[in-house]
């Protein structure tokens, strides 16, 4: 499976017992996944109808912020306030945020320096991505964890919040959600 493309299609290639090749391309249609296209022997097609449909029960909804699009899986809840993303797991377990703002050329060191100040952050470290990294506590007293990037026009903050000891799978849609990320030149 490959996806999702910018417009929130996968691709699921699937190989036949017999070596054939065939692959399908899917894409969302209200809330559902449609086939578009299929390429290859409706027998291999055919085949792999079952686990394609699997692979497609765990796909999740594309949304489109407008500053970003993202995939948000079942379970969990999307809203947007302006430039800033809230979105939630169901049960409270978890919640992140994704901010989007221009930058007036501020370098990436001094907005986490503001940032880490204004939140009374601790723990500032460079992520291999280049990102800004550091973790503070939010209202309430949960701990809280804030990436953040930036380039000469926009930067962008996600803010991750975690319940203790929450599951593995929750921890895996959480870098699902901001492996979907794909920002819009704005």
């Amino acid at each position: 499976v490959t996806g999702p493309d910018d417009d929130g299609s996968y691709i699921i290639r699937a190989i036949a017992p017999n070596g054939a090749n065939s692959q399908a391309m899917f894409a969302e249609d209200k809330g559902e996944y449609i086939v578009i296209s299929t390429v290859g022997p409706d027998e291999v097609i055919a085949e792999a109808g079952d686990e394609i449909s699997a692979i497609l029960d765990t796909m999740t909804k594309r949304h489109d912020f407008g500053i970003f699009k993202a995939s948000i899986p079942e379970g969990w809840t999307a809203n947007q306030d302006g430039n800033t993303v809230g979105i939630v797991k169901d049960d409270k377990t978890a919640s992140m945020s994704v901010s989007v703002e221009e930058n007036n050329g501020t370098s990436l060191k001094d907005l986490a320096d503001a940032f880490m100040k204004e939140l009374n952050g601790r723990n500032l470290e460079t992520d291999a991505q280049g990102n800004a990294v550091f973790e503070f506590t939010a209202s309430g007293g949960a701990n809280s964890k804030a990436v953040l990037n930036a380039d000469e026009k926009h930067f962008a903050l996600i803010v991750i919040t975690l319940s203790e000891g929450v599951a593995q799978s929750t921890l895996d849609n959480i870098s699902a959600i901001i492996d979907s990320i794909s920002f819009r030149d704005i």
